[in-house]
This record gives structure tokens, C-alpha cells and sequence, in this order.
């Protein structure tokens, strides 16, 4: 018989988070978790848009200018509101791997 040791899983617990965030590929079984039944409560907002500017003067384009951007493979998100206050139109998630998922 041959043990396969599980991979390290990650739980942040999410209430109120003013920031944009990423979760690199680097960066396996992931999760956040909100409270139950407290979706609405347990927000990640961010106030990007698409013609913004980096420190380089660039525009961000529509695909920086999420709120939470996912690499990582085996991420998981639940019970999460997640917001893009922005006025103009918002990207509020840019989902990149496959096996990630976002529930509730």
C-alpha cells in the first residue's frame, strides 16, 4: 500500500476586505470562506476600471481591472459577495484555471 500525503489546504475566513486580490497559480487549495448564511456580509470590493492607470501609465485593460483575479488550481470561494464599486462598467471576477470554483 502506498500513503499519498494530502496537500496543504489554506482557509482564509473573508468579513469585509477593501483590496484587489490575486491568487497566483503558484498557490494551490485555497479557499475562502464567509460566514454562513452572511453572504452579503462578507464582501471583497475594489474600484478598478479598465481605463485606469498602472504606476507605468499603462491602462489596465479589462482583464487587470478585476476585483479578484484566480490562477490557482483547486481554489474554492464560498459565501463571498464579491463587488467592483467602480461608476463605469465592472469586472468583479476573472476566473483563469480550470478547476476552480466559487459557490453560493
Amino acid at each position: 500500500m502506498v500513503l499519498v500525503a494530502s496537500p496543504p489546504t489554506f482557509t482564509f475566513t473573508i468579513r469585509d476586505l477593501r483590496q484587489r486580490v490575486v491568487v497566483p497559480s503558484s498557490k494551490l487549495y485555497i479557499s475562502f470562506i464567509g460566514m454562513a448564511n452572511q453572504s452579503a456580509n462578507n464582501v471583497i470590493t475594489w474600484n478598478s476600471k479598465a481605463s485606469d492607470r498602472t504606476s507605468n501609465g499603462e491602462e489596465l485593460g479589462i482583464f487587470r481591472s478585476a476585483t479578484i483575479t484566480i490562477f490557482s488550481e483547486y481554489f474554492c470561494a464560498s459565501e463571498i459577495t464579491f463587488q467592483n464599486t467602480v461608476v463605469a462598467i465592472p469586472g468583479w471576477l476573472r476566473r483563469v484555471s480550470d478547476l476552480a470554483m466559487v459557490f453560493r
